[in-house]
């Protein structure tokens, strides 16, 4: 919560600071501007994500398609398979 909420909710809890009605009309605008808040940072941080797994599916699927590629190339022509190197 805000200072602002914090400050508006301490009043009505209080019966201070005006009218109950105004104060409550306040303190549900500040809390409405913060959900709008936090919801626009939700969905710019889903639009990220979203992206991330979307190029990363891209570099996976163009991964796949050089892979096959050299599978298909090495059953044409002779492969020696390279000695297993030690453990360092």
């Amino acid at each position: 919560m805000t200072l602002a909420l914090l400050v508006l909710l301490g009043q009505i809890l209080s019966g201070t600071g005006g009218h109950a009605r105004r104060t409550h009309t306040h303190l549900l605008k500040a809390a409405e501007t913060t959900l709008k808040r936090r919801l626009a940072e939700r969905e710019a941080e889903v639009a990220r994500l979203t992206e991330l797994q979307r190029r990363a599916a891209s570099r996976i699927m163009a991964q796949h398609v050089e892979i096959d590629q050299l599978r298909r190339e090495a059953g044409t022509r002779i492969v020696r398979r390279l000695p297993a190197r030690p453990y360092d």
